[in-house]
């Protein structure tokens, strides 16, 4: 018979550095941000592990294109995160790949907007694809 269950929280630090940066060139502007995880937590399927986590250093960064043609803006961006000393025993992929993309249209003197936006999850010949139109 369980009389009784002690729970006790465990948090651990995380330590994080990262940074960003934008340019025009020629009337595109490129842009991106990176960011370095120390120690983060993943799930495990190790028999080993203790408490089923381990422990890996991760990167991640986006780079994107935005293009503005009177009042349409395109934008496209590459995401990526990527599992450093990987094993097979991780509930996650090494590699984590998104594309974004937005068609925005502004009408009737900016009070109108008709946006486009598109996300895709790069892996097994994009199974992970999402969509929606958005009217504000």
């Amino acid at each position: 018979m369980l009389t009784g269950l002690l729970v006790t929280p465990e948090i651990n630090r995380l330590t994080v550095a990262g940074g960003s940066f934008t340019s025009t060139i020629n009337g595109i502007v490129l842009r991106g941000e990176a960011a370095y995880y120390d120690g983060k937590y993943f799930q495990t399927e190790n028999p080993l592990a203790a408490g089923t986590l381990t422990q890996k250093n991760y990167l991640h960064y986006v780079v994107g294109l935005d293009y503005t043609i009177k009042n349409l803006k395109l934008s496209t961006q590459f995401i990526q995160k990527y599992i450093m000393d990987y094993n097979d025993f991780i509930d996650e992929d090494e590699f984590g790949n998104t594309m974004t993309f937005l068609a925005r249209y502004d009408a009737l003197r900016e009070t109108l907007h008709l946006e486009l936006f598109s996300y895709v999850g790069l892996r097994r010949c994009f199974d992970k694809t999402k969509s929606y139109l958005r009217f504000q």
